[in-house]
């Protein structure tokens, strides 16, 4: 659940789309249409159907269908159980991914040693496609659908070069997780030869790819910038340089608009949530033009659409193209998140995403162990979150803005509290291990901590004459309205919350002013245009 209305029906959404695209042991591109088990499609929304669905059986048997459609030079088609579809590398690497995301959810090592020959085939294949540099080559030249990069991107999939960027991120995340993969087994030998061969792969995209200059990839897409960091293609000296141009691509170049395809993404969307990019998840959700799902919603859609973000008359009114979104309700803003270390879910970090206009947000997970919950609120000061952690677990709480000194569980003070152990300080975070059970954890912010959330969340923007102020505070803000050579026209008060102010109705002649906004101290000033 979710307090923002837009989140809450993208959410739904999301789950409607999954639940009607899943039938006959797969998911599907879409059901009226092809209705042919794509590996693009089933990786855009296996985590969001794992996350929601007790998946076990479907997964079990959809890896199988891999194996069963196999060459024999190793190569999978881009579809299973039956063969068919354009796609390229990025789509055979569901029988690896797939199979290793279950793992990483059930903590079933059983589809991993059941399928590690189709895996293992299926990367020699890739690997009898790379150069000598070990830059995996376009092996279908002439096939137009046998090698896509980043399909239905708004930007295209950046020519030639693109393409081969976007393949070769996944080839080296493909064989970063057979590495893991055959750790896991126990398969030494050949753990050290992938972890090796991702160096090799590692090495090739930065020298054929990189440019230390601008720290950039091929192009100023965001998935040229998402897909190096979720792979550790990056240099580690440059992945804050990157991170940050990837930040830029998004609020700058497209304005908060999502600029990516079918994987890039889910591929974008996954990088986000580990690296705790609630907030720029947050301003591409809730974009109410194209392209974004808050422009879906806004056109009716109760399933998403494809296989463009910006068709007025979509191609297919429900598809599973971007469904990448989905993990993010759970992960993101309820913040129940697996730890790799921990396969299952026996061990499990909660980390709230508290952003923009959220007040609230909650979510259950169905584990091995029984139901995780995680369910926060924001009431003025307040900040309460309630938690249950299943028999046999424990999980690490990361509570935000927070001083260890003031927060409770019930009415202890949570150090204190049975099962709650505070472990340190992090990134404005006070942090705790908890045992099994459930926790009632509340906190009223320093005033250094109030004062920080305000100066994030206090928000003004114009549209049209248009005045939002999103006012995070318990109080109200006072706004004005200035002309340019600083002549106060206005003043109003705006409550507590986001609020709209019309000055198109007013006398104000047309053109530009200067909006100041005011509470608890905090000042900002935003242009705001007047059109008659």
């Amino acid at each position: 659940t979710c307090s923002n209305p837009l989140l809450q029906k993208e959410y739904d959404v999301t789950l409607n789309t999954g639940m009607n695209l899943t039938a006959g042991g797969q998911t599907v591109d879409c059901p009226h249409r092809e209705r042919l088990g794509y590996g693009g499609d089933g990786l855009c929304l296996m985590e969001a159907i794992m996350l929601n669905f007790e998946a076990g059986a479907l997964y079990t048997k959809w890896a199988r269908d891999w194996g069963d459609v196999q060459s024999a030079d190793g190569r999978v088609p881009n579809t299973a159980p039956i063969s068919g579809g354009g796609g390229g590398p990025a789509w055979g690497s569901f029988c690896i991914l797939m199979p290793w995301q279950f793992h990483q959810m059930y903590g079933d090592t059983r589809i991993l040693e059941e399928n590690y020959p189709t895996m293992r085939n299926w990367l020699a294949f890739l690997d009898s496609k790379d150069d000598a540099k070990s830059v995996l080559r376009n092996y279908s030249p002439d096939d137009p659908w046998g090698f896509l990069g980043d399909h239905a991107s708004p930007s295209g999939q950046g020519g030639a070069d693109g393409v081969l960027f976007f393949n070769n991120g996944n080839y080296l995340h493909q064989t970063r997780t057979m590495a893991s993969v055959a750790g896991i087994l126990g398969k030494t030998g050949d753990s050290l030869m992938y972890a090796q061969k991702a160096e090799a792969i590692k090495a090739g995209i930065d020298t054929r790819f990189y440019d230390p200059e601008s720290n950039g990839y091929v192009d100023t897409r965001q998935i040229d910038y998402a897909l190096p960091l979720l792979t550790g293609a990056v240099p580690a000296d440059d992945s804050a340089a990157v991170a940050g141009n990837l930040r830029k691509a998004i609020i700058k170049t497209k304005k908060g608009h999502i600029d990516a395809g079918m994987l890039g993404t889910a591929y974008l969307i996954k990088y986000l949530i580990n690296s705790d990019g609630n907030d720029l998840i947050y301003t591409m959700a809730t974009q109410s033009t194209a392209p974004g799902w808050g422009n879906f919603i806004k056109r009716g859609f109760t399933t998403w659409p494809g296989e463009s973000w910006i068709s007025v008359f979509s191609e297919s009114p429900i598809h599973a193209t971007f469904t990448g979104i989905g993990p993010w309700f759970q992960q993101g803003l309820a913040g129940i998140r697996i730890d790799p270390a921990n396969p299952g879910l026996k061990h499990f970090i909660i980390k709230p995403g508290i952003v923009g206009d959220v007040s609230s947000a909650g979510a259950e997970i169905v584990t091995m162990y029984g139901k995780i919950i995680s369910d926060w609120r924001i009431n003025g000061l307040v900040f309460t979150h309630r938690i249950e952690v299943p028999v046999g677990a424990t999980a690490t709480l990361y509570l935000p803005d927070t001083n260890e000194a003031g927060i409770k569980e019930g009415n202890t003070r949570a150090s204190q509290a049975s099962g709650v152990q505070y472990l340190a300080r992090e990134n404005s975070h006070s942090v705790f291990l908890l045992e099994s059970g459930v926790y009632s954890f509340a906190n009223t912010p320093t005033a250094d901590a109030y004062m920080n959330m305000i100066r994030k969340k206090m928000r003004v923007w114009a549209s049209n004459g248009v005045l939002f102020v999103n006012n995070p505070c318990d109080v109200p803000a006072a706004l004005s309205l200035y002309t340019p050579a600083g002549r106060l026209t206005a003043a109003v008060t705006v409550g507590p919350g986001r609020r709209r102010v019309d000055f198109k109705k007013s006398r104000h002649a047309a053109g530009c002013y200067i909006a100041r906004v005011e509470a608890h101290g905090i000042v900002l000033f935003r242009k705001v245009t007047v059109v008659r």
